[in-house]
């Protein structure tokens, strides 16, 4: 985690005073403060990005909030405190202080870009497009195995046990007109359970974050036709993060709704899309806690805004068998659009410390393109199918979000900053089996990691079965 340490040093000069505010991290900060008649000028240097010059500039800029309270003889509780902050800081004198980082971390809106970069990669990577190319791999072996013209023909690989038990388990050999076949029925359902473990490693402009997250899907779908199938499902997430440095956590909930559909106008080749909404809340405690010039201050602000989103992906994939022996391989591109929304919020409980933050607006588009390579084998249950996946993964829209905020005792005075540019391309690998039953029920296990997105990492396991009504 980079450690931030604000200066600020102010020596006399021609009559003048001349200071200098560094920030020790990846980019110096630099600013030139004019004191005179008891105001303070801090000009911060257009390159420097963080959420603590943000908020250094809101308060000791000329008519800014130091200023400003200054001026205000009938101070409430909440507005005194923070003007103490601005003595302590040493406002409107000479600030001789080395270490007021702490100060202007504990004030400043960092802690809101953890939701931001939740909402980025946890509600994209692990998005409801899962849903359909999971269930898509589950009915494309099933649908090859029924036609007679599919690369796997029964009649022709009899003698392969692999393929003899797989058969009999789906009803896709000369029983395939059979009762308990795994397509005989056109109604199925499937429920899933994961859980997310995701790490963001902190930045010059993002929270770092340790997160954990659990989820249950439920769904079901319809064939119409044995190249149609249509289904909808619902996601409940819940989940929390713990902020580095003691900054504090937010709990979240979220709670999703998807449409999807799968067509087979080829018999290796099938198209699938959805369409989901969702709508969340964040629970969010902000501790507020320093020293500086000899006092202390110690607040908890507490806010629960709601979020909301919606997506769509399209896309294709193509199946491929691999010379018999159970091995098989398919190729699945998708295109996903994600758009959230974090409402707009004011904290609670905080004292002078509380903040009023600006709603954000997230989106993002992402090609996804992966590879899967399945292995069929069988035992006496049924037959058990080790999978493995390989996706990359291109996001168009990279540039980082804009969080915005303000001191709710002087709200004019707001203060931003710009989180971090994502990543241009990342990468994740799956590993997983299928296990299929005879009487149409299926049931699957898989372990999934995202590699190669900068300062993030994010696991997920997860268990799920299928059944034909």
């Amino acid at each position: 985690m980079t450690q931030l340490n604000q200066y600020i040093k102010i020596k006399p000069f021609s009559g003048a005073m001349v200071g200098i505010i560094g920030l020790l991290s990846t980019t110096p900060l630099l600013a030139a403060i004019n004191i005179g008649g008891g105001s303070i000028d801090v000009n911060v240097a257009t390159n420097s990005n963080t959420p603590e010059a943000a908020v250094a500039n809101a308060l000791l800029k000329t008519g800014g909030v130091c200023e400003t309270l200054q001026a205000n003889t009938g101070r409430n509780t909440d507005e005194q405190q923070l003007f103490d902050v601005c003595t302590a800081l040493g406002f409107p004198g000479i600030v001789d202080e080395t270490v007021t980082g702490p100060a202007y971390r504990a004030m400043s809106a960092r802690a809101m870009s953890a939701i931001t970069s939740f909402s980025v990669h946890g509600l994209t990577t692990v998005n409801m497009d899962d849903i359909a190319k999971r269930l898509a791999a589950l009915r494309k072996g099933s649908s090859t195995l029924r036609n007679k013209s599919a690369m796997i023909d029964f009649p022709q690989h009899s003698s392969d046990p692999q393929w003899a038990l797989l058969a009999n388990a789906t009803g896709g050999s000369a029983g395939v007109d059979e009762a308990d076949g795994l397509f005989d029925n056109r109604l199925s359902g499937f429920i899933t359970g994961a859980n997310t473990q995701a790490k963001q490693t902190e930045t010059s402009t993002l929270a770092g974050y340790d997160s954990r997250s659990n989820s249950l899907t439920m769904g079901l779908d319809y064939r119409f036709r044995a190249d149609l199938y249509a289904g909808v499902a619902t996601r409940l997430v819940k989940g929390d993060m713990d902020l580095n440095g003691n900054g504090g956590s937010i709990d979240m909930r979220d709670t999703n709704l998807t449409f999807y559909s799968s067509y087979y106008p080829l018999d290796y080749f099938y198209l699938q899309g959805t369409l989901s909404v969702a709508q969340g809340k964040f629970d969010i405690t902000r501790n507020v806690n320093f020293s500086i010039n000899g006092q202390s201050f110690n607040e908890v602000a507490n806010s629960s805004p709601d979020g909301s989103n919606y997506g769509a992906s399209i896309g294709g994939g193509m199946d491929f068998d691999l010379g018999g022996q159970g091995w098989s391989g398919s190729t699945n591109v998708n295109l996903i659009y994600l758009s959230s929304t974090i409402d707009g919020f004011t904290e609670t409980s905080g004292g002078g410390f509380n903040l009023i933050v600006n709603e954000q607006s997230i989106k993002s588009l992402i090609l996804k393109t992966d590879a899967q390579l399945t292995k069929a084998i069988s035992t006496s249950m049924g037959v058990i199918m080790p999978t493995i996946t390989v996706s990359w993964n291109h996001e168009f829209k990279q540039k980082g979000e804009q969080v915005s905020a303000a001191f709710v005792v002087d709200p004019s005075q707001q203060f931003s900053y710009t989180t971090d540019d994502r990543d241009a391309d990342y990468y994740s690998y799956a590993l997983g089996a299928t296990m299929i039953f005879p009487g149409g029920l299926m049931g699957f296990l898989q372990y999934e990691a995202s590699v190669g997105i900068t300062d993030y990492d994010q696991h997920a396991i997860s268990i799920g079965a299928r059944k034909e009504f």
